[in-house]
C-alpha cells in the first residue's frame, strides 16, 4: 500500500486518471469543481468506436482519518459491509469475527459461515499462488504488511459480492482477517480494504474485485475514483465524457499504479529536478494514503519555493 517514494495528489479541475495500461489528466471545467476537491481517476483506456456500457456511479464515504470508503454487500443473504479502497494494494481482505483485535466496524464483522454461498479455496487453487507460508493447513492464506506499519493476516475463500447500488453479484476471491499486524487502530471504521492495483503485487496473485466483475461481464475494466473533502464517488465501467478529452500517461510498470514524473511545478514555477531524480525509485498513485513522498533533493527545492519571499 505505501511504496516510499512518491504518491501523486491531484487537485482540483487538475485531474490524474490511471489505468492498467494508462494515467490520464483531465481538465475538468471550474464550474464542475468544488473547492477542495481531489480526483484521482483510475482506468483502462476506452477503445474507439461507440460503448454501449456506461459508468455506474457509486458513492464514497470519507472517515476522520482521510481513508475513502465504500459499502458493498457480501455473501447470501447478503451482509453489507463498508471497505477502504486502496489503489496501493491488490489483496482484498475483510474483518471475520474471529479477529478480537481488529478494532471498531461499521457494519462488520463479515461471519462466512453465515453465508450459503461461501466456498473455501484450497492451496492448490487455479491460478492463485498459495504454496508455502501462503498455505496453512490445506487452505490458501496470506499475511501482507503496508509501509506505514499495519497490516494483517487472513484465510482465504470466495462468495457473492456486489457493490452497493450495483446489484450485479459476482464471484470474488477474499480474505478473512482473523489477526492484525501493527495493532489494529487503524482498522478502525472500516470492515475492511479492497486493494485495487495489479495481481504481481498481491500476496497470492489474486485479481481485484472490479477486474474480476469487468471479466464476469465482458465489460470495459474501467473504473475512475473522484475524492473530494468529505466525500466522493466510484464509478465502474466506460467513462461519459469522450477519450478525447482526455491526454494519456503510460502505467510503467504492471504492479502499483506506477507513473512516470516530468516535473513538478508550484504557481507555474518548476521544481527544477530532472526526471531522473524523481524516477529514481517508484513513483505510484495511492488512494491508501494521505501522505507524499518524494525524493530530499526535490522536497529541499520544493521548500525553497514555498518559503521564499
Amino acid at each position: 500500500m505505501k511504496l516510499p517514494l512518491l504518491v501523486a495528489v491531484l487537485l482540483c479541475w487538475s485531474c490524474t486518471v490511471v489505468v492498467p495500461s494508462y494515467v490520464v489528466h483531465r481538465n475538468i471545467p471550474l464550474q464542475d469543481c468544488q473547492e477542495g476537491v481531489r480526483c484521482d481517476m483510475l482506468q483502462n483506456k476506452p477503445q474507439a468506436g461507440p460503448q454501449p456500457y456506461r459508468s455506474k456511479t457509486q458513492h464514497m464515504y470519507k472517515d476522520g482519518k482521510g481513508v475513502y470508503q465504500v459499502d458493498i454487500t457480501v455473501g447470501t443473504p447478503p451482509k453489507k459491509l463498508r471497505v477502504q479502497l486502496d489503489t496501493g494494494s491488490s489483496d482484498f481482505g475483510l474483518i471475520g469475527t474471529a479477529c478480537s483485535s481488529c478494532g471498531t466496524r461499521v457494519y462488520g464483522p463479515f461471519n462466512p459461515q453465515q453465508s450459503t454461498t461461501w466456498e473455501k479455496v484450497g492451496c492448490s487453487e487455479p491460478l492463485l499462488k498459495c504454496t508455502g507460508s501462503t498455505c496453512c493447513g490445506g487452505q490458501c492464506c496470506y499475511s501482507i504488511s503496508y509501509t506505514g506499519g499495519s497490516g494483517y493476516k487472513a484465510i482465504v475463500g470466495k462468495d457473492a459480492m456486489s457493490f452497493g447500488e450495483i446489484k450485479y453479484p459476482f464471484n470474488t476471491t477474499i480474505g478473512i482477517i482473523n489477526d492484525v499486524i501493527g495493532g489494529g487502530s487503524g482498522w478502525d471504521g472500516s470492515d475492511g480494504i479492497m486493494g485495487l492495483a495489479y495481481p504481481s503485487i498481491s500476496a497470492i496473485n489474486a485479481t481485484n474485485p472490479i477486474t474480476a466483475r469487468s471479466q464476469e461481464l465482458y465489460r470495459p475494466n474501467v473504473f475512475t475514483i473522484c475524492m473530494q473533502s468529505n466525500s466522493g464517488t466510484l464509478n465502474i465501467g466506460t467513462p461519459a465524457s469522450p477519450a478525447s478529452q482526455y491526454d494519456w500517461t503510460p502505467v510503467v510498470q504492471h504492479n502499483w499504479w506506477t507513473v512516470w514524473v516530468e516535473d513538478m511545478r508550484v504557481f507555474n514555477t518548476s521544481v527544477g529536478i530532472s526526471p531522473k531524480v524523481w524516477n529514481q525509485g517508484t513513483a505510484v498513485v495511492d488512494t491508501g494514503t494521505t501522505t507524499f513522498y518524494m525524493p530530499t533533493t526535490a522536497y529541499a527545492n520544493l521548500e525553497k519555493i514555498m518559503t521564499d519571499p
